[in-house]
């Protein structure tokens, strides 16, 4: 794990610049302003070694400047509270605390946030699901409803952090899209030190014996709900949180494995978030 640096998004040493399709995409509706420096922390989706991930387009696109803090395999729970520790079970900060230290530091009004895909992937997926054998349903439906008020919890005490300690700034969250769990992972290359391979999806739902024609179904609750509780966040927020949809802009064939999408994907997903920023470029106050 890096210890979350705090680096200026480059893209030119990674593979999966844009094309030329996505290029006249991006200015299609107009200029995309440039908001000033801008902070990013979350998972894999800001931070994926293979090729060029959301920001590594923004960056490319549109030329804006990030403050990369994400950190791939991170969770929310640590991003906001912090989970990890170290020898002697003394704790780490929590990565927030670095984050708003940036935005102070560069002046920054605006937060690109990815995170909860990790909370509920991987092994923490099979806390949702009961074994297809023993007679109950197959999603734990209390413990998904746990789950989310947890997470909303979470980017609540985010974004009443980033109030009491930036101010006027504005939070950006998206809510990922619909994986295809068919058991692909990352191909791992320990000389690069990638620490994420996966399958995150299928095992779960081979060793609670779900049936294949559940699965998809059951992925694309956990995104449905997870989706519903930004949409939550962000009607309660003021103005100052907006939760991304991406479940219309990511098609099956977008996927690189269970949970990260190919370059030209995550550059429409990038395309989407710099429209959302500008929308509320627009309407603030000179």
């Amino acid at each position: 794990m890096a210890m979350y640096r705090a680096l200026w998004v480059d893209p030119s040493d990674k593979p999966g610049e844009p094309s030329a399709a996505l290029r006249h995409a991006a200015f299609a509706e107009g200029p995309v302003s440039d908001p000033g420096p801008v902070v990013a922390e979350g998972d894999s989706w800001f931070d994926y070694p293979p090729h060029r991930d959301v920001l590594d387009h923004l960056v490319g696109l549109f030329g804006w400047r990030i403050r990369r803090l994400s950190d791939a395999g991170d969770t929310l729970e640590n991003m906001v509270l912090g989970t990890r520790f170290g020898p002697g079970f003394r704790r780490r900060p929590a990565p927030l605390d670095l984050t708003l230290a940036e935005m102070k530091r560069l002046r920054s009004r605006f937060l690109l946030f990815s995170g909860g895909g990790n909370d509920v992937a991987g092994d923490e997926f099979a806390s949702f699901l009961n074994h297809a054998d023993s007679g109950l349903p197959i999603l734990r439906e209390r413990a998904l409803d746990d789950a989310m008020a947890y997470f909303r919890r979470l980017f609540e005490g985010l974004l009443r952090r980033v109030g009491d300690e930036v101010g006027d700034a504005h939070v950006f969250a998206h809510g990922y899209a619909y994986p295809v769990p068919d058991g692909r992972g990352v191909v791992r290359v320990p000389v690069l030190g990638w620490t994420f391979w996966g399958p995150w999806l299928r095992p779960a739902l081979t060793a609670k014996n779900v049936p294949r024609d559940h699965h998809r179904g059951l992925v694309r609750e956990l995104i449905d709900r997870f989706n519903a509780m930004l949409g939550e966040v962000e009607r309660g927020s003021g103005g100052r949180f907006h939760a991304v949809d991406l479940r219309d802009l990511v098609s099956d064939a977008d996927w690189a494995n269970e949970l990260h999408l190919k370059p030209a994907a995550y550059g429409r997903v990038a395309v989407r978030l710099a429209r959302r920023v500008a929308d509320v470029m627009a309407r603030r106050p000179d």
